[in-house]
C-alpha cells in the first residue's frame, strides 16, 4: 500500500469518514486547496496540485465511482461531484443508525464485551456520518440496555452521581457478568452433587424448611457468622438471636446508640437510613483489598488499615447493605495508602474510605474509582488500575472478584488535606496525637504492623 493509498477506498456506505480521510491525506500532501477552489489559468503550481489531488483521488474510489472522478475537469469538481452524489445517501444511512442506536439492546446470548463492542462500533458509525453523542448520554445508553440478570449493579451505576466513565461502567459489568458465572457454575456444581448420591432419607438433613439437598456442607459458609459448615438458616448463633426478637434485618450495638433494640437516629427521625450496597462472593482472604463493581463506596472492617482517620458524626453515619441482607453501619472515613503491586517504589492512596464493623471483606469500588478520574480495565483474568494511563495496580480473579495481591498498606499519616485555616476543625492538630479509635469504634482488629516501608511517590486515585 503507497503511502497516497487510504486502507479502505470510497464505497458506497463509507463516504462520510473517507471524506475525513482523504482531506487529512490530502493535508499531509499539501494539496488541500485543490479540493477547495478551481486553480486559476495562470497559475501553474495550483493546476499541478489540482492533477496531484484527482490522481490520488482516483486510487481511493472504488470502480464503480472511478468515471465520477476521471471525467471531471479539476479536482475540486470530482470531489463536488462525490458530495452531490453521496449527500441523500448518507442522511438515509444516518436515519438508520440512529434507528439501530435507538433500539440497542444486549442480546440474550451476548457477552458484557461483545455488547459494549457493537454500541461503541454504532457510536463510530454515526461519528461518520457527521452526527456525534455525548458522551455521558451515550454512558446511559450502554447500562440501560444491559440485560436483567444485571439489574443490581445497573442501579447502582445509575444513581451514582456524578455517572461513572463509559470504561469503569464496563468494568463494572464484567465483573458482575464474572460473578454471575463463578455463582451458577458453584450452583451447577451443587446440583451435580447432589442428584448423583442416592435419595434416602438417612443421608438427607433437614434445616426446617424441607431437605436441602446437599449432603457435604463443608465448602459451604455461613453469611451469619462467618462458619464453614452451614447455612444461615440453620445458624445457631442467629437462631438465637431470631428468637430473643433481634430479627433478620437486626444490626448489633456498635456504640452509635443503635444497639440494644434502641432505634438508631434515622429509624428515630422515620427517615430511612442512606444505604449503600456491596456484593462479594463467599472465601476471600479478609486480608486482601478486593476490587469491587457492586460497592459505592470504598471500606474496610479495620481501622489500622488507614490514616488521617477521623469518627463520623451521627449525622454522617450509613448503613451499608452486604450480599447476605446483613447490614453494618460505618463510623468513620480516612485514607488508605498502599504500595503498589506494579511501580516498585511507588504508593498509591485512595481518599474516602470507610470504616465499617462488621464487614468481612475489604473492598474499593470500581464506581468511586470510575467518579474521581481512576481508569478499570478489566480482560476476564486480571483487572489493571491506571490514573492519568499509567497501570498502578493489577487485581487477579479469585471466587469471581478481583483480589489486589502483593499490596502493603503504608500505615503512616501523609499529613491532614485540609487549608490551614480550617485545620482546627479537624479530628487532629498539628503536634497532638490521633484519638484512640479503640474507644468510639468496638471491636476492631488493631494489627500494628513490624515493618515501616519507605516509599516516596504517592498516586492519589480517589
Amino acid at each position: 500500500m503507497g503511502k497516497t493509498q487510504l486502507k479502505e477506498p470510497l464505497g458506497a456506505e463509507n463516504y462520510s469518514i473517507w471524506k475525513v480521510r482523504f482531506t487529512q491525506l490530502c493535508i499531509r500532501e499539501g494539496i488541500q486547496d485543490a479540493l477547495e477552489e478551481e486553480p486559476a489559468e495562470d497559475d501553474t503550481k495550483a493546476k499541478e496540485n489540482s492533477r496531484k489531488a484527482q490522481s490520488i483521488m482516483s486510487e481511493n474510489v472504488q470502480d464503480f465511482l472511478l468515471k465520477t472522478v476521471t471525467r471531471a475537469k479539476s479536482a475540486k469538481e470530482a470531489w463536488d461531484a462525490l458530495e452531490q452524489r453521496f449527500a441523500g445517501t448518507t442522511k438515509q444511512r444516518k436515519y438508520s443508525l440512529l434507528g439501530n442506536y435507538m433500539r440497542l439492546k444486549q442480546g440474550d446470548a451476548e457477552s458484557v464485551q461483545d455488547y459494549v463492542g457493537r454500541a461503541i462500533a454504532l457510536r463510530d458509525d454515526l461519528l461518520g456520518v457527521d452526527h456525534k453523542l455525548d458522551d455521558e448520554e451515550f454512558t446511559w445508553k450502554v447500562l440501560d440496555g444491559v440485560l436483567p440478570k444485571l439489574s443490581m449493579i445497573q442501579r447502582i451505576l445509575m444513581n451514582h452521581d456524578p455517572l461513572p466513565k463509559l470504561n469503569s461502567v464496563v468494568a463494572s459489568l464484567h465483573q458482575e457478568e464474572n460473578k454471575l458465572k463463578e455463582e451458577n457454575r458453584s450452583a451447577a456444581f451443587l446440583s451435580t452433587g447432589a442428584s448423583s448420591r442416592p435419595n434416602s432419607g438417612s443421608n438427607r438433613r433437614s434445616s426446617g424448611g424441607g431437605s436441602s439437598g446437599v449432603t457435604n456442607k463443608s465448602s459451604l459458609k455461613c453469611f451469619y457468622c462467618g462458619e464453614a459448615g452451614h447455612l444461615k438458616k440453620e445458624c445457631k448463633k442467629f437462631l438465637a438471636k431470631k428468637a430473643k426478637g433481634g430479627g433478620e434485618g437486626s444490626t448489633k450495638d456498635d456504640g452509635g446508640g443503635s444497639g440494644g433494640g434502641k432505634p438508631s437516629a434515622s429509624q428515630a427521625s422515620g427517615s430511612p437510613p442512606q444505604m449503600s450496597y456491596v456484593t462479594f462472593g463467599s472465601g476471600e482472604n479478609p486480608l486482601v483489598w478486593i476490587l469491587d463493581s457492586g460497592a459505592t463506596h470504598h471500606m474496610t472492617p479495620d481501622v489500622s488499615d488507614l490514616v488521617d482517620v477521623r469518627p463520623l458524626s451521627e449525622a454522617e453515619k450509613f448503613l451499608i447493605n452486604v450480599a447476605n441482607g446483613q447490614e453494618v453501619r460505618v463510623e468513620a472515613v480516612g485514607k488508605l495508602v498502599v504500595t503498589s503491586n506494579i511501580v516498585e517504589g511507588e504508593e498509591v492512596a485512595f481518599n474516602h474510605v470507610y470504616v465499617a464493623p462488621g464487614a468481612v471483606v475489604k473492598l474499593l469500588s470500581i464506581s468511586a474509582l470510575g467518579a474521581k478520574g481512576g481508569e478499570v480495565m478489566m480482560d476476564g483474568a486480571r483487572a489493571q488500575l491506571r490514573k492519568h494511563g499509567r497501570l498502578v495496580l493489577e487485581g487477579q480473579m479469585r471466587n469471581g472478584l478481583y483480589a489486589l495481591e502483593g499490596v502493603q498498606v503504608v500505615r503512616r499519616s501523609t499529613g491532614c488535606e485540609a487549608s490551614l485555616p480550617q485545620h482546627g476543625s479537624c479530628a487532629h492538630r498539628h503536634g497532638a496525637q490521633t484519638p484512640d479509635l479503640a474507644s468510639w469504634i468496638p471491636a476492631l482488629p488493631m494489627s500494628i504492623p513490624t515493618t515501616m516501608p519507605s516509599r516516596t511517590m504517592t498516586s492519589r486515585l480517589s
